[in-house]
């Protein structure tokens, strides 16, 4: 299965994108010590991979993954998520990386999905 192909990037969820970089600013404004607002504002309720995961997972699950998976498969991509949100690269570039990885995955022997 070639997932760069079979994958379709889902529209781009403007008001969530917006919602977590409001959030964000929040924990920066708020921060103390050691804390990481980056990383607290993209895992907020995982609402960036859930979003790929509604739009994506009849694909993913054909080509062997499960929700648990694909989250370990997302925490890789942290900083792409972090990048989104600072406007270094654009959802479609995003989800482009996304896929590219996912394909590469699924290429390998299945255990290597884990």
């Amino acid at each position: 299965m070639d997932l760069i192909k079979e994958l379709i990037s889902p529209a781009e969820p403007k008001d969530m994108l917006q919602d977590i970089i409001t959030f964000k600013q929040h924990l920066s404004d708020q921060k103390d010590g050691d804390w990481d607002s980056d990383s607290q504002a993209i895992w907020l309720k995982n609402m960036i991979p859930s979003y790929l995961w509604k739009n994506w997972k009849h694909t993913l699950t054909e080509a062997g993954f499960t929700w648990p998976k694909f989250l370990k498969h997302m925490k890789y991509h942290t900083r792409d998520m972090k990048r989104l949100l600072e406007m270094q690269i654009n959802w479609d570039e995003f989800t482009s990386l996304l896929k590219k990885t996912l394909d590469e995955d699924t290429k390998r022997k299945p255990s290597t999905i884990n």
